[in-house]
C-alpha cells in the first residue's frame, strides 16, 4: 500500500497521468473513482481474477494482470469468469497494443485500461 505520506503526492500525479498510481498489480483498485469497488477474487479450487470491480449497476469487470508481451488467461481467469460472469473481461500486459482474444477477453496495456477508468 500507498503509505500516507506519499498519498497527496500520488492524488497529484494521478491527475496529470493515471498509470503513475499503479505500484504493483493489486492496486489499480486503489485510484478507481469512489462508485467503483475493488476485489480480488479467488476459490478454493482455483479460479482467481487480480481485480474485479464492480460499478453501480451491479457491472463486473474481471482483470487479470500479466508481465508477459504475449499474455494468454489462464484456466482459473476463464473458470472464475464463468462463476461471475463480467461484463468486460480484460488481460492487462506489458505490450502497448489493444485486441480481442476468443471468449470475449481484451488483451490491453496498462495505460489503456487507465484511461477507460479515467473516462468513468
Amino acid at each position: 500500500m500507498i503509505k500516507r505520506r506519499l498519498e497527496r503526492k500520488t492524488n497529484n500525479a494521478l491527475e496529470k497521468s493515471a498509470s503513475v498510481a499503479i505500484l504493483g498489480p493489486r492496486q489499480i483498485g486503489t485510484f478507481t473513482p469512489n462508485h467503483i469497488k475493488s476485489y480480488f477474487y479467488r476459490t478454493s479450487g482455483g479460479a482467481e481474477i487480480d481485480l474485479i470491480l464492480e460499478f453501480d449497476l451491479n457491472e463486473l469487470w474481471a482483470i487479470e494482470i500479466k508481465r508477459s508481451s504475449a499474455p494468454k488467461p489462464s484456466k482459473g481467469f476463464h473458470s472464475a469468469c464463468d462463476d461471475l460472469n463480467p461484463k468486460e473481461k480484460f488481460i492487462v500486459y506489458s505490450g502497448s497494443d489493444t485486441f480481442t482474444i476468443k471468449n470475449d477477453i481484451t488483451i490491453i496495456s496498462l495505460h489503456d485500461i487507465m484511461e477507460r477508468l479515467v473516462k468513468l
